[in-house]
């Protein structure tokens, strides 16, 4: 693995922990009361660091909500499996 590669995986697992730390945030103030300073904070960043990966808190926000969908998509399909594969759940 190249510089390139470990540069990703960085980027992505610090885009992570600023949506781990906005999901907390959000939970406990509400959306409309939390700041990205808040978020920042819960994530241990500084404010602009935030916003070299989300534009603005409603980005960060569709970021968290698509993350969310992806995870309840792969539930769903989990249940499935599991229902095709025992007839007596059908």
């Amino acid at each position: 693995m190249g510089i390139q590669e470990r540069k990703q995986r960085e980027r992505e697992r610090r885009r992570q922990q600023i949506i781990v730390a906005a999901k907390r945030v959000f939970s406990e103030k509400g959306f409309s009361k939390s700041t990205m300073e808040d978020i920042a904070r819960e994530a241990e960043l500084s404010p602009g660091t935030l916003y070299l990966y989300f534009k603005n808190k409603d980005d960060l926000y569709a970021s968290l909500s698509l993350r969310i969908l992806q995870y309840l998509n792969i539930r769903l399909e989990d249940v499935k499996k599991e229902k095709d594969i025992d007839p007596r759940k059908k």
